[in-house]
């Protein structure tokens, strides 16, 4: 028989695997968390909507499960919707857990697993992270020696603003691109040993073209993008035609950099390294392992991902911190006030000045709690069989934490949609600091640029509000605050502000 130029005994071999897989995933599994199931084939997917982290936690909470599976397709994933959940499983038992699941788009991301976010664990991807640890260290992230870097970036970027014609005092502005290339110049200095214009166009630094791929994308367009990485739906026209939207900007990105690391392999001083680049180029050198790490695709997708966590979380955090105290103008005074009293209106930002302005670390806190920008953390895997909350989970188990349930849990957090940093000052003043505001993550493996993020968040925000205030537009209707959930980042509105000198 034939149908439609497939015959019979093909249609019935499929079907057979269909079945098989079906029957392989209903498979007992000894004490396996509960779980949702979905559809057939597509799993939970279609029930997503927009904001997949707020539905997935919706369904645990309703169900008073801290921990259970969804399937995405037709791959069972363990959720950890509780901060004591992902405590356990990410700290107490972190050693089990310091393996990447790498789905589809992670892949496709890092090009089978290169770079450090996806760089699986072992010989080589425990020398390639203390490489990374060290030599970061090395170039001074997390000391001192970086402050004097981001005080000089934020003096720049406050001059910008102040003396761009239609900027301060003009109009309304989307501060992102302006932020976005500012704090990605702290990951340049560190890389490349230079710093742009904020008025360069660097493809790879300007990251306005990706934002339009994935901002406010409908859950239409959200399914569509996810598909983009199932080779077998790439010939769907409006599939293939984001597909290669998002490659070219990947390979414009990627021209560019292979580039710079040449101009850094023509220029090399072995003792003298300047960057981030020379320095894996030196170890390069060094290294005789066979099959090494340390070759110019890794550290290609090295850089990507420095810009990716040094760069896109930052500018992200802070174009929310500087909404949010737009929407609660309040909020800001107080802030100001604070800033005036402990600084003055011209000293210079440092981070010794963070343990004396508790409003401050509580606005801080307050943003990574109520808008966490990995709001799903990045999937991980069970290194053996596992004992995990009275749940028994099989090695390879793919575990996703949803940071976001943890951040809005109502037990922990009354009203955990507002935005109220008074919740972390105490009633002497003091900052209250949270072990369960969990932005970077816990335990192995954890987010590689904590300090600078932190230091660049409490720099950036502190400097550019000494000189600015920032305020909604006359007239503006009310703010969708939920953001656009893109495949991994929660983004902000599109909403320009304006931005007075004080």
């Amino acid at each position: 028989f034939n149908i439609q130029g497939m015959d019979i005994t093909s249609v019935l071999l499929f079907l057979l695997v269909v079945v098989l897989v079906f029957l392989w995933n209903r498979r007992g599994s000894g004490n396996f968390p509960p779980g949702f199931d979905g559809v057939p084939l597509l799993g939970c997917i279609p029930l997503f909507g927009v904001h997949r982290e707020r539905s997935i936690a919706e369904w645990g909470r309703e169900k008073g499960w801290p921990i259970f599976y969804i399937k995405l397709g037709i791959t069972k994933v363990v959720v950890l919707n509780t901060f004591e959940s992902i405590e356990e499983a990410f700290v107490k038992k972190g050693q089990y857990f310091v393996e990447r699941h790498i789905p589809i788009f992670l892949k496709r991301y890092s090009k089978g697993g290169k770079g450090n976010v996806c760089f699986p664990m072992g010989r080589f991807g425990n020398t390639s992270a203390r490489f990374g640890i060290h030599t970061l260290r090395d170039l001074g992230m997390g000391k001192s020696g970086m402050e004097n870097k981001i005080q000089s970036e934020i003096e720049h970027l406050s001059d910008y603003l102040v003396n761009s014609p239609n900027i301060v005092g003009k109009k309304s502005v989307d501060i992102v691109p302006i932020i976005t290339k500012a704090v990605s110049n702290i990951i340049c200095q560190l890389v490349f040993n230079t710093r742009f214009n904020l008025d360069d166009k660097i493809t790879f630094i300007d990251s306005a073209a990706g934002i339009k791929l994935v901002k406010n994308a409908s859950w239409v367009r959200q399914v569509k993008m996810t598909l983009c990485y199932v080779p077998l739906l790439n010939r769907i026209p409006t599939i293939a035609k984001l597909k290669q939207e998002r490659e070219a900007l990947h390979n414009t990105r990627h021209d560019l950099l292979r580039k710079y690391i040449q101009m850094h392999k023509e220029t090399l001083d072995k003792g003298n390294p300047r960057d981030f680049i020379d320095a894996f180029l030196i170890a390069g050198e060094q290294d005789k392992e066979e099959n090494s790490s340390f070759n110019d695709e890794q550290l290609l997708f090295y850089i990507q991902d420095l810009f990716f966590g040094g760069t896109d979380t930052t500018s992200f955090t802070l174009t929310w911190t500087f909404l949010y105290l737009s929407l609660f103008p309040e909020k800001q005074k107080r802030l100001h006030d604070e800033i005036d009293e402990v600084i003055g209106s011209s000293g210079n930002i440092s981070m010794s000045f963070l343990e004396k302005m508790p409003y401050a670390q509580a606005v801080m806190q307050e943003i990574f709690r109520v808008r966490p920008l990995v709001p799903l953390g990045m999937p991980r895997k069970c290194g053996q069989n596992i004992s995990l909350m009275g749940h028994n989970l099989p090695k390879d188990t793919s575990v996703i934490p949803n940071i976001w349930s943890a951040h809005h849990n109502p037990d922990r957090w009354p009203e955990p949609d507002s935005f109220l940093p008074e919740r972390h000052i105490d009633s002497n003043g003091n900052f209250i600091k949270s072990k369960d505001i969990i932005p970077f993550m816990l335990g192995p493996r954890n987010c590689l640029g904590i300090r600078l993020a932190e230091m660049e968040h409490f720099m950036f925000m502190v400097g550019l509000l000494q000189k600015l205030q920032f305020a909604l537009p006359a007239g503006q209707g009310k703010v969708d605050t939920r953001g656009s959930s893109s495949i991994v980042l929660l983004l902000p509105p599109d909403v320009d502000l304006v931005i007075t000198s004080r």
